[in-house]
């Protein structure tokens, strides 16, 4: 699919702040709770939490 040049920008801004919202979030959920059984159900709850705090 191709968009048109002038929407390139905020395109990009868009999904770069959409990939490092998930990775830090990730991290962050990694640092305080650690890795178990129940990881990518607390990390998916508690990432849509912070999507707004992190883009």
């Amino acid at each position: 699919m191709k968009f048109p040049k002038k929407y390139s920008q905020a395109l990009f801004i868009f999904f770069m702040g959409f990939g490092m919202s998930i990775i830090m979030s990730f991290t962050i959920t990694y640092i305080n709770t650690g890795m178990d059984i129940d990881f990518l159900s607390r990390w998916v709850r508690l990432g849509w939490r912070r999507y707004h705090l992190l883009f």
